[in-house]
């Protein structure tokens, strides 16, 4: 059900890290938690899930958007403090997974930089409410 794109996850090992120390732990990296919040939602099933508009707070690959798009939901939106992150993988795990899952009647959005810039005003200027019936983050600001 739910894909990760491998080749970007070994192309971490050797490439430079997007680890900016005590700001942002990197997004090219699958963190366990992510895996476990997604196991968690889909403990949840569909009736938690189906219908809700959410937000993914640094998404990374955005496992738990996925599984959240999987169970039903009407909008997930993913987040991460890297553009790149969001332009190189994010997007494509979701698009696959919107392809494999036939979920296209789920609404996706993909923002990027501080979580600063997602202030009400900012998501109304793109015709967005600033509500989520559930915000979903893991391993965002353990350290």
């Amino acid at each position: 059900m739910i894909r990760a794109d491998d080749r970007h996850v070994s192309r971490d090992l050797s490439m430079p890290s997007d680890i900016i120390p005590g700001e942002y732990e990197g997004g090219y990296k699958i963190w366990e938690c992510s895996i476990d919040l997604s196991r968690y939602i889909a403990s949840l099933g569909s009736e938690s899930i189906i219908d809700k508009r959410i937000i993914e707070l640094g998404s990374g690959q955005g496992l738990p958007g996925v599984t959240a798009m999987a169970l039903g939901a009407a909008e997930v939106h993913f987040q991460d403090y890297d553009a790149e992150v969001i332009e190189t993988l994010t997007i494509p795990v979701v698009r696959e997974n919107m392809k494999s899952l036939a979920s296209e009647r789920c609404k996706t959005r993909f923002f990027s930089g501080d979580w600063g810039t997602l202030d009400t005003d900012v998501l109304e200027g793109l015709g967005l409410s600033g509500s989520y019936d559930i915000v979903l983050t893991s391993e965002t600001i353990y350290n």
